[in-house]
């Protein structure tokens, strides 16, 4: 799948869990984060593509689904608290084909979806800029195209309290029968100020906006197949634009506390069919501070970059290089100069695509994409991760093989003012969605009595299938891990990463997407380790 958005047991065994579980050591004490899989969806395909934090410390997803709503696909919202249930969906469009691109909160903590929709419009395929209250409520609607394809894949509110969106055309620009970028201006209540087309002789793809310091625009995409980044003025004419040389795409772009920009996509080598993880520095004035590409042998690819709390950044996207399945969501955390702390995938035996990303209030993370491993079909996959990566099912922890890219240089596209088609529908609204929790592993101290030594104590019942509980005691505040091993020793679960008072716990563990053999489970302190073994039939 490309990114583009239209993304036995042995002793010999048990030794090889004992030679490994010794290098895995934590220290360090942070204060206690959730960690959650969810899956949503229904007997076909939906996805999330944006994510968006709420008022309230919950989340927001926009995408597309067609298991619900009125057409053959509908913009899909999904409103979580900040434990992962689900508050409310939406499904918001016609008789047609709609998608959800991407979603931001406004400042009045409403929200403002930008996609495509054919069942409304001036032509085949328009721009579809949708206007919500805090409730999901639908507040104004917007297309905005020409007589042949626009697909919106970005939005971001603008300091006059209006919109700046982008992605690209097929009406618009030259020659005829190439896509160019395409980039709107809409006042606070979506009314079209101007809007342009960008490109050169072939196709030019734009995925992503933010507004500049000085008041203009910088969009990222693809200039004839390469890493791009265009600097327009407030009033959408062209002041600077910069290439990576060799075939690339830049699927997401922000603006970094320094003014600058921090970028990442995909970028291929040698082979035109599998690529690495492309991630970009670059100063206000598009100068390259610092570039990397992170991926193995096969299919990497970044989807979408934030700046975290600590000045670094966190990356999430896909890997066929490393991970369990066919593809898993990856994770890569880079500090302020583009260093990899530590690179992470989760994922189940099939392929898993980790398409947005934010910084949790916790200090965590929540990824949102899709999923074949879990549910019925291609489902909404919502992960919340600690500040290390760690969630509650197959986080693994990666070695990241870094790269170098090409250096950028200046061209000069075809920057033209356009006279836009805009109408106001009145789409229709449905709701829909069933929750399924990959990891119901509730932890919870079952005693105020101080225990007097560190002990694991043997799981029950066991075997069992496919729930069994592990209790555990400590005699002081440390930072603990429970981790369940298969019997090649790769860790595949995290139940427990966090910092604990003295008491004694129980935690439950659902091996309902595991199949049956013997597993490990080790509790490791900063003072104490035990291992002890399971067995799940089924």
């Amino acid at each position: 799948m490309n990114l583009k958005k239209y993304k036995f047991f042995s002793c010999k065994s048990i030794n090889l869990l004992y030679n490994i579980i010794p290098i895995l050591i934590f220290t360090g004490t942070v204060k206690p984060q959730s960690q959650f899989q969810s899956i949503i969806g229904g007997t076909n395909s939906d996805v999330a593509w944006s994510i968006t934090l709420s008022a309230d410390g919950g989340y927001v997803t926009s995408g597309i689904t067609s298991s619900f709503g009125s057409g053959f696909n509908d913009i899909y919202l999904i409103k979580f608290d900040a434990n992962g249930a689900v508050q409310w969906t939406k499904t918001i469009g016609g008789i047609k084909n709609d998608g959800g691109n991407s979603i931001i909160r406004t400042t009045d903590n409403g929200y403002a979806v930008a996609g495509t929709t054919l069942s409304y419009g001036a032509g085949n395929y328009d721009f579809f800029i949708v206007k919500l209250d805090v409730n999901g409520a639908v507040q104004w609607s917007r297309t905005i195209g020409g007589a042949y394809l626009e697909t919106a894949l970005s939005i971001t509110q603008t300091t006059d309290g209006g919109y700046a969106v982008t992605g690209f055309t097929l009406s618009f620009g030259s020659p005829p029968g190439y896509y160019d970028m395409y980039v709107v201006k809409l006042d606070s209540g979506g009314s079209l100020q101007w809007s342009s087309s960008i490109g050169s002789t072939g196709n030019d793809l734009a995925y992503s906006i933010v507004q500049s310091s000085d008041g203009g625009y910088a969009v990222a995409g693809s200039y004839l197949k390469q890493f791009c980044i265009v600097k327009l003025n407030s009033d959408g004419t062209l002041q600077w634009s910069k290439i990576m040389d060799g075939i690339g795409y830049c699927i997401s772009l922000i603006r970094t506390a320094d003014n600058g920009y921090a970028m990442t996509g995909y970028k291929y080598g040698i082979s035109t069919t599998d690529a690495d993880m492309c991630i970009v520095k670059l100063d206000s004035n598009g100068t390259v501070q610092w570039s990397r590409t992170i991926g193995g042998a096969y299919n990497d690819q970044g989807a979408c970059i934030i700046q975290t709390t600590d000045g670094g950044y966190a990356v999430s996207g896909l890997t066929d290089s490393l991970g369990t399945g066919l593809y898993d969501v990856y994770l890569v955390k880079l500090d302020s100069n583009g260093t990899v702390q530590w690179s992470k995938t989760t994922g189940g035996n099939s392929a898993e695509y980790g398409w947005t990303i934010v910084q949790t209030t916790d200090g965590g993370y929540a990824v949102a994409g899709e999923t074949l491993s879990f549910g019925e079909s291609n489902d909404v996959y919502f992960v919340k991760l600690d500040a290390f990566g760690n969630t509650c099912v197959n986080s693994t922890s990666r070695t990241a093989v870094l790269g170098t890219t090409n250096a950028f240089r200046s061209i000069t596209p075809t920057v033209t003012a356009q006279n836009s088609n805009v109408t106001s529908p009145a789409p229709i609204i449905s709701s829909g969605g069933n929750l399924t929790s990959v990891c119901l592993t509730g932890k919870q101290n079952i005693s105020n009595e101080i225990p007097s030594s560190f002990s694991l104590s043997q799981n029950y019942p066991n075997p069992f299938n496919p729930k069994t509980i592990i209790n555990y005691q400590l005699p002081m505040s440390n930072f603990v891990k429970l981790i369940i091993y298969d019997v090649m020793g790769k860790e595949i679960v995290t139940l427990v990463n966090e910092q604990l008072k003295s008491g004694t716990y129980e935690v439950e563990w659902n091996a309902s997407e595991f199949p049956s053999g013997v597993y490990f489970y080790r509790l490791q302190t900063e003072s104490f380790k035990e291992t002890k073994r399971m067995i799940l039939i089924k």
